[in-house]
């Protein structure tokens, strides 16, 4: 058996080339022959057999070009492709690279025809990806035109961070604030000449931590290029996570690790066994833990719900003729619109919340959001393996710390 050489990825590229530019060459030559020959019919009336012959050579050169031009030469075979180090010490970059002794500050960049290496990644967006929905084709003739937006996904109300008072910090990890315990009020007339009552205030001190919350995406530079409008959606879902999670982290962080302690946590219990009656509606339970934090000295500016519980409270209605019979109390369906207020209390709707279960407080009192760095984006092209495999790097990140000064000022509980 004949020993099968092995040609590179120029060789083969090389020879490509020259049966083209033959095969083009051929077909020219086969035209100008018949028309010459269609010429000399024309006058003499007659074929030249010399001319008929050469005709019908070109013709078979073509067929022969066209074999070579559909399959590889049959006596030479490509047994596998250059490895990316030989084909790169091949190039012509690297060896003017190399003449000048590796001196020059440019990095040395190699194109080569026809070798496309594939980095291995870690869910990183490009524009092949169908699941990211880009580089999908469509049959037939019709081109095919993309809105320059995606559908996004349905997002969940963020509202936490508005009902509490929000100051920035420039320096340190954490915030050491006084926490008030126990209020004692004296006050009282006095009688004239007498020493005065004396009211007394407990404190301790106590410490916030600063935390950061992050995450990052990874797309391929040719996504930024080639898809410009899809940067702005990246980062717009970057940093709704991110709010998703500050707002679950606010709510129901249980002060563990890297996790901030949060509202829910430090919350004073509802005291159902004080203000529970037999019957009572979500609405009424939600007015008992408006006066548990008003018996506290705290007046009440929030309440957080599930948006299960909006939705039952949204059909409760009046009792004329039966039980669920009358109108409704708090929801409108001919507006469509739903609650915004209850017992003159302004209503967060969060899915961080559990539902069948409130929290109402004195959200302006009890507690001071700290903003150590606020919500940002970062692009960076220099994480990881960013340079070799050709990607891009979208961090979104922010630091901030919670501070629950009045733990009291916050009622938590069951209303279902």
């Amino acid at each position: 058996m004949a020993e099968q050489s092995i040609i590179s990825q120029t060789e083969l590229q090389e020879a490509f080339n020259n049966a083209t530019l033959e095969h083009k060459k051929t077909v020219l030559e086969a035209n100008a022959a018949v028309i010459a020959r269609v010429e000399a019919i024309e006058k003499k009336g007659f074929a030249d057999p010399e001319q008929k012959e050469k005709i019908e050579k070109l013709y078979q050169r073509i067929d022969d070009l066209d074999a070579r031009l559909g399959a590889p030469d049959a006596s030479r075979v490509l047994t596998s492709p250059p490895s990316v180090g030989a084909a790169f010490c091949d190039s012509d970059q690297y060896k003017d690279w190399k003449k000048g002794e590796f001196r020059s500050n440019d990095k040395a960049r190699a194109v080569f025809p026809g070798f496309f290496p594939i980095p291995e990644m870690k869910t990183p967006i490009n524009t092949g990806s169908s699941t990211a929905g880009l580089g999908v084709s469509t049959s037939g003739v019709q081109n095919f035109q993309r809105i320059p937006e995606f559908i996004q996904l349905v997002r969940q109300e963020l509202n936490v961070r508005d009902l509490l008072r929000v100051r920035g910090m420039t320096t340190g990890n954490s915030v050491d604030w006084l926490k008030q315990n126990v209020f004692t009020n004296n006050a009282s007339p006095q009688t004239e000449a007498s020493a005065k009552a004396e009211s007394t205030i407990t404190y301790t001190t106590a410490t916030s931590l600063v935390r950061t919350i992050a995450h990052f995406m990874q797309l391929t530079r040719q996504v930024l290029d080639d898809v410009p409008w899809l940067r702005g959606d990246i980062d717009s879902q970057l940093m709704y996570g991110l709010k998703l999670k500050e707002d679950t982290e606010l709510l129901t962080g249980d002060g563990l690790g890297d996790h901030i302690n949060g509202l829910v946590t430090q919350a004073t219990a509802y005291s159902t066994g004080t203000y529970n009656v037999s019957g009572d509606t979500r609405l009424d339970k939600l007015r008992h833990m408006i006066l548990q934090a008003r018996v506290a000295l705290y007046p009440v500016d929030g309440i957080v719900l599930n948006p299960v519980d909006v939705h039952a409270i949204d059909l409760i209605k009046t009792e004329e003729g039966g039980a669920n019979k009358g109108v409704y109390i708090v929801g409108n369906p001919a507006s469509g619109q739903s609650m915004m207020t209850i017992w003159g209390k302004p209503v967060v709707v969060s899915d961080s919340i559990a539902s069948g279960r409130a929290l109402v407080g004195s959200f302006a009192l009890g507690a001071i959001l700290f903003d150590r760095m606020q919500a940002m984006i970062d692009v960076s092209f220099e994480h990881s393996t960013n340079f070799t495999t050709n990607q891009v790097t979208i961090l979104a990140e922010e630091r901030l710390a919670l501070a629950v000064v009045r733990p009291a000022s916050f009622i938590y509980g069951q209303i279902s």
